[in-house]
Formats: C-alpha cells, sequence, structure tokens
C-alpha cells in the first residue's frame, strides 16, 4: 500500500518544475532564498529543460551556489556531452572545474575527447593553488588509474 502513495509521473513532475521555473524567472530579486529557489528549480529541470535549467542557473548571485547548479546540470547532462562540457568550462568558479572535467572524461567513450578532457582537467588543477589543488590533483591521479 506504502508503494501507491508514490506515485510517479515524470510527466507532471516536469509540468511542475517548469511552474516552479515560471515562478522563479518572474522574480526580480537578487537575495539568498531566491538564489536557493533557482538552485532548487535548476536542478528539477535537468535534463527534461537544459536551457532553462542554465539559465536560472546563471542567474545565480550567489557564485557557491551557482557553481553547485551548474555542476549539477553537468552531472546530469550524460545524454549531451558537448552541452555538459561547454558549461562545466564556463563555470567561473576554478575549485570544482578540474573534479567537473575528470567526471566528464571518465564518462567518455571517445579516447581523443577523454586525453582533451584529462588536460583540461590538469590545467585547471594547475590554477589552484595551495590546499586546494592536492585534492584536484589526486582526483587527476586516481582517474588516470583507472
Amino acid at each position: 500500500m506504502a508503494d501507491a502513495l508514490r506515485p510517479t509521473d515524470s510527466g507532471r513532475a516536469q509540468r511542475l518544475a517548469a511552474d516552479a521555473a515560471r515562478v522563479i524567472e518572474a522574480s526580480q530579486s537578487t537575495d539568498f532564498l531566491t538564489d536557493v529557489n533557482r538552485h532548487a528549480v535548476s536542478t528539477a529541470l535537468g535534463t527534461s529543460a537544459p536551457e532553462r535549467a542554465e539559465r536560472l542557473a546563471r542567474a545565480i548571485s550567489d557564485q557557491g551556489l551557482r557553481t553547485k547548479a551548474l555542476a549539477n546540470l553537468v552531472a546530469a547532462l550524460t545524454t549531451d556531452p558537448r552541452r555538459a562540457e561547454s558549461i562545466a568550462l564556463s563555470m567561473d568558479d576554478e575549485l570544482p572545474k578540474p573534479f567537473t572535467l575528470v567526471a566528464l572524461a571518465v564518462g567518455t567513450d571517445e579516447d581523443d575527447r577523454r586525453t582533451l578532457l584529462f588536460a583540461e582537467a590538469e590545467r585547471a588543477a594547475g590554477r589552484l593553488s595551495g590546499p586546494d589543488r592536492v585534492p584536484a590533483l589526486l582526483a587527476l591521479a586516481k582517474a588516470y588509474e583507472t
């Protein structure tokens, strides 16, 4: 009976996310709560409306939330790896960039593309300094072993 209480209707889920997007898109506010809502709506839209999800993510004024929303979108776009790569490369926060690029490199079946993504991830890791650089380098090292 508990299963009957949990409806699964992806069409309805997409419509509700689109309704939430309309509400948040109408808001001109730049406060933190609006940013949190933009992040949530962008994540909910994900692959069903990637252009809209990206617009909402880029409208987030808080850099940390904007980066998380864009990283979530990159992870969701497994069916459109070129777009995911473009979003990852355009992220303005350097800290998560090497990790995002490593994930894309590991996820691709194209050898040439994998090589390019690993090279870009190494460049992104090289732009980090101090202790921030260590986990990025270790993520790269681990990815190269697999």
